[in-house]
């Protein structure tokens, strides 16, 4: 256009009168404006759930503000505790330790255990109010729950930003992402708001108001009693030395240290004497500071109270019984200075875990050996590329066109994506044990050591998961078999076609990452069921696998079922006591009416286990008469093995799936060749087969029955 109009001569000052023209720019105006406004539309959409929880918060906030009186929502707060396992988190949330016992809870209906706590609770809240004055109480009452409202919304609106950012990926799965997104984010407000009045009600109950120190006293050094007025605590008397050592001396003890860093020390960081492997102390040092213990008592069954003989204090947090395993250790530690061992404290505690670890050691590199040949098999490399071909595949414009495909696509990339992220986490927590070891073997730490063993317990069991499913996955089936089924459907539908009967597909079961898993074929023309009866059994593929990088072969086996169409004018009586019909979801093509509705139907005769399955069609109904069919026809197949007394004819030529019980051999590597077991027919066209040219082993079986 704009060469045509500058060799008419036409400048850029001159209207352009074609009414094409004019319409092509007014289209192209639409188009883009509409494109704008959707844009625009969807972002107010999406915004618009934000707005709608913005307005219940503020409106939360306001009421906060305005109201005189708050007390009535701290109590509603409070009364919105989940009151199952009281005995557990009362103290810790609402009342003292030991206010409530289980025994008071014993013999009690809901109720009144509820009525009990909350009475408690009320009565606990009316001293706190008279202690701090009715106006303090109401402040503090707001405080908090403006506090808890404005950190809990701040939060949730950073949440709802990440979620908003790959919501559009649940368009993958035929979800609108518009909908994923209100209902995500409801579930989040809900979650916030609970969180709000559980905050609320422990920071009401557990929270403390302290005056602050009057400016003579905090100028003094003496805090306020503020429940006694005009009494100051006693002032504490320093600890007097019984020599006046210097802080940059040597320590009398003889280590060679400054007495700052040694026994200096000790008076005011007795609590690292509990945790050797992190103090800088000599044992001449530990046992100078064991030996001046007067007394220890048990605070609680983690934690202890060891007073000096200089009578100082100190709570450690570790129990009376470790305590005492401690000082033993101390007391041998002094057995070997006495003995002339220079050994630090730190080596000493090495000394007692290192064979521990050294068994550590021995079982992690056990575990990683195993998870270095299962990463063999698993054949991670490409199997990450397989992911990004399939996210390449759903990006492209037609990918929705064949809803069935796209579909097994997606299966295939899930399950790819599942396995995978769990191999990696196997490998990250590998990699964490055995950085961990690595600390202790430098630095030993009891309680470090435990969460070691507890870690590589969980690792060990996981990995023994992983294996156990990689193992089924390579021996037993999985990918391989599943493509290897794929590959005869194609090669029975193709001999259908070629012999003009109608194939229909009844039932399907994608694979979970190639393949199928199972499905179920309606051959329709003139003796097909006295053809394909000689496919009945497994069939044996021997090949170079496409999903292993290091070019191996495999073998994979699929088993092949044929059975007759039923015939309605033969009866077949089936009780309705002993069918067990089942009715789900179907999967593949069909819009969104059949992904949304329980079409599919699942039938099992319960007295011979028999199970069939349709979900071909739109309507429960005909699934359920198609299936109901099959079920007769398998049925009367079984009726007839019973009155010709020949079932090895007909159902015991299906064999286990295993070596030695195929009935024909399809070798694609390390030469061609397709034979047939039962009659030993073959042939090294493999690509004829494959195409549907079954035809010679077919009449080689039946030409077999008739002689």
């Amino acid at each position: 256009m704009k060469s045509m109009m500058m060799r008419l001569g036409m400048d850029d000052s001159q209207p352009l009168q074609s009414k094409v023209v004019s319409r092509a720019v007014e289209s192209a105006q639409k188009r883009v404006e509409g494109n704008n406004f959707d844009a625009r539309k969807r972002l107010l959409q999406y915004d618009d759930v934000l707005r709608q929880q913005r307005e219940i918060i503020y409106k939360e906030r306001y009421d906060v503000l305005e109201t005189e009186n708050m007390r009535v929502l701290v109590e509603v707060s409070r009364e919105d505790w989940n009151l199952k396992a009281i005995e557990d988190f009362v103290a810790a949330n609402l009342l003292e330790e030991g206010q409530l016992k289980v025994a008071d809870f014993q013999g009690k209906s809901a109720e009144d255990i509820n009525q009990l706590v909350s009475d408690a609770v009320h009565a606990r809240y009316d001293e706190k109010e008279a202690e701090l004055t009715p106006e303090r109480m109401r402040e503090f009452e707001k405080v908090i729950l403006l506090r808890s409202i404005d950190t809990k919304w701040i939060d949730h609106i950073d949440a709802m930003d990440q979620l908003r950012q790959g919501i559009h990926l649940r368009a993958y799965g035929q979800n609108d992402p518009l909908r994923e997104y209100q209902q995500e984010g409801f579930a989040m407000f809900e979650d916030m708001v609970a969180s709000i009045r559980e905050d609320v009600a422990k920071y009401a109950m557990k929270a403390e108001i302290r005056s602050n120190l009057e400016r003579e006293e905090v100028a003094k050094g003496q805090a306020v009693n503020p429940k006694e007025e005009g009494s100051s605590a006693p002032k504490k008397q320093p600890v007097r030395k019984s020599e006046n050592i210097g802080r940059n001396d040597l320590c009398p003890c003889g280590s060679g240290k400054k007495f700052k860093n040694c026994h200096g020390a000790v008076d005011e960081r007795c609590n690292i004497l509990w945790f050797p492997s992190k103090s800088p102390l000599q044992p001449e040092c530990i046992w100078f500071a064991v030996h001046h213990i007067d007394e220890y008592i048990a605070v609680d069954k983690k934690r202890a109270k060891i007073t000096f003989t200089n009578g100082k204090e100190l709570v450690v947090d570790v129990s009376v019984k470790a305590l005492e395993y401690r000082i033993q250790r101390a007391y041998l530690l002094k057995y070997r200075l006495e003995k002339r061992t220079k050994h630090l404290l730190v080596q000493y505690d090495r000394d007692l875990t290192m064979i521990e670890l050294a068994d550590v050691r021995n079982v992690l590199d056990t575990t990683a050996k195993n998870w270095r040949t299962s990463g063999g098999l698993f054949d991670l490399e490409n199997k990450e590329a397989r992911i990004q071909e399939l996210d390449e595949m759903m990006l492209e414009p037609g990918f929705w066109d064949d809803q069935q495909g796209a579909q097994v696509t997606i299966n295939e990339g899930n399950g790819l994506k599942a396995i995978v992220n769990e191999y990696k986490d196997l490998v990250e927590t590998h990699e964490n044990l055995d950085m961990t070891l690595e600390l202790l073997q430098e630095e030993p730490d009891e309680e470090l050591q435990e969460e070691l063993g507890k870690e590589l317990a969980e690792f060990q069991q996981k990995m023994g998961d992983f294996e156990l499913q990689l193992l089924y996955t390579l021996v037993l089936g999985g990918t391989e078999s599943q493509d290897w089924g794929s590959m005869l459907l194609r090669m029975y539908t193709r001999w259908a076609e070629k012999r003009g009967f109608k194939v229909e597909t009844v039932d399907y079961l994608p694979g979970d990452e190639a393949g199928i898993k199972s499905v179920t074929l309606s051959i329709k023309g003139h003796n097909a069921f006295g053809y394909l009866q000689a496919e009945k059994g497994v069939h044996r593929l021997v090949r170079i696998s496409p999903f292993d990088s290091s070019g191996r072969r495999h073998t994979s086996f699929v088993s092949c079922d044929v059975m007759p169409e039923f015939d309605e004018n033969i009866e077949i009586d089936i009780r309705t006591e002993d069918l067990k019909i089942d009715t789900y979801r179907a999967t593949g093509a069909g819009g969104q009416h059949i992904n949304t509705t329980d079409s599919a139907v699942r039938i099992t005769h319960i007295p011979t286990g028999t199970v069939v399955q349709c979900q071909a069609e739109r309507s429960q109904i005909k699934n359920r008469e198609k299936a109901m069919t099959m079920l007769k026809g398998k049925l009367y197949q079984l009726e007839l093995d019973k009155q010709q007394a020949q079932l090895d004819e007909i159902r015991g030529e299906q064999k286990e799936i295993g070596w030695g019980s195929q009935i024909r051999s399809y070798v694609f590597h390390p030469y061609s060749m397709v034979k047939d077991h039962r009659t030993n027919e073959e042939t090294g066209n493999v690509g004829a087969v494959m195409d549907g040219d079954l035809d010679p082993f077919i009449n080689a079986y039946l030409r077999s029955k008739i002689g």
